[in-house]
């Protein structure tokens, strides 16, 4: 057996320009993602000033050596330092200026941003994933940490619940999900859980708990384990 190696590209990028916004509560926000209308990939980050709600987009495409600023404004305030790439798009949860929760979704090729509702079912504490390369978002209840996804992206009313997970296995968001919707992995304190076990809930949604599970104990160094996958895209920001 060959052993295993594991190779790092790092893709330069220009100095950013320093942002036009003013005051000291300045955060940033950034995303990495394919143009499939351009064939390039894209590097987007924007810039807020928390009091104001004022934003900037600025854009890079890889193997240029400037970034470019969008005339359009970021609308509300991201939940996270990072976006999440699907289908030639950038999204992030975001805290808009209607007192509410949506997702932003920026199109690397028409460099536009549109706002997507989230499910009309979700409470508080909710996360913005990636799965089976669909949106998707990991929301908490009294009971339960049920797992929705957006199966055509751009399209509200695809939004679909597909499993509630005990609050026993944690409260952290899936890393796959059988193509028979039988089995869910996800990471459970400081282990990686394997879930088989279901039965029917009001004949709507699939509950999986601790029962019959496989569960392996995670390296004391790997705290936040992430899908591997051999791409461009990587699945979480490098610090």
């Amino acid at each position: 057996m060959e052993p295993f190696h594991q190779d790092i590209y790092r893709i330069a990028s220009p100095p950013l320009e320093e942002t036009h916004l003013e005051g000291d509560d300045i955060v940033h926000s950034f995303g990495f993602g394919y143009d499939h209308l351009t064939e390039t990939y894209k590097v987007v980050a924007v810039f807020f000033e928390e009091n104001e709600l004022e934003s900037e987009i600025m854009v890079h495409t890889v193997g240029t050596d400037y970034w470019r600023r969008i005339e359009e404004e970021f609308p509300g305030l991201p939940e996270d330092n990072s976006g999440k790439f699907v289908s030639g798009t950038i999204n992030w949860i975001t805290f808009a200026n209607a007192m509410w929760y949506v997702i932003v979704s920026f199109d690397l090729g028409k460099e536009s941003c549109h706002q997507l509702c989230l499910p009309a079912e979700l409470e508080d504490g909710f996360i913005l994933g990636v799965l089976r390369d669909c949106l998707c978002v990991f929301s908490e209840n009294d009971m339960f940490c049920d797992i929705w996804v957006m199966k055509e992206h751009g399209n509200e009313e695809s939004w679909t619940k597909l499993f509630s997970i005990s609050h026993d296995l944690g409260r952290n968001p899936p890393l796959y999900i059988s193509e028979d919707d039988d089995e869910v992995l996800l990471p459970s304190f400081s282990n990686l859980v394997v879930c088989n076990y279901e039965y029917i809930c009001d004949m709507v949604f699939k509950i999986f708990d601790i029962q019959n599970s496989r569960v392996w104990m995670l390296p004391k160094i790997l705290d936040e384990p992430e899908v591997y996958a051999e791409s461009l895209i990587s699945p979480c920001p490098l610090y």
